[in-house]
């Protein structure tokens, strides 16, 4: 799925991608502890060096490393984040 452009994320692209990532499991990235700090197993002494709002409930990070990952925060009952990996492809 190729995202717009611009910095805003229409609902139905963020249901989208919640679903394509929903029975993924990403395990170089942990949370450890109620902070949700993100660190990357390889690397546990990367922390996030930058943060951009792509909409209400996406955000992305980018790690002292060079990772990048998008947060999603779901719309349901329950307030839980995934984690979107955020591929660059050279052209």
């Amino acid at each position: 799925m190729k995202l717009p452009p611009k910095k805003h994320c229409p609902p139905a692209a963020i249901l989208a991608l919640e679903k394509e990532y929903a029975n993924k499991k990403l395990a170089a990235y942990i949370f450890p502890g109620r902070n949700l700090s993100l660190t990357v197993d390889a690397d546990p002494q990367a922390e996030i060096s930058s943060k951009e709002t792509l909409a209400e409930n996406l955000t992305s990070l980018t790690l002292s490393n060079g990772a990048r990952v998008i947060l999603a925060k779901s719309a349901g009952e329950e307030q839980k984040l995934q984690i979107l990996p955020y591929l660059i492809k050279a052209i």
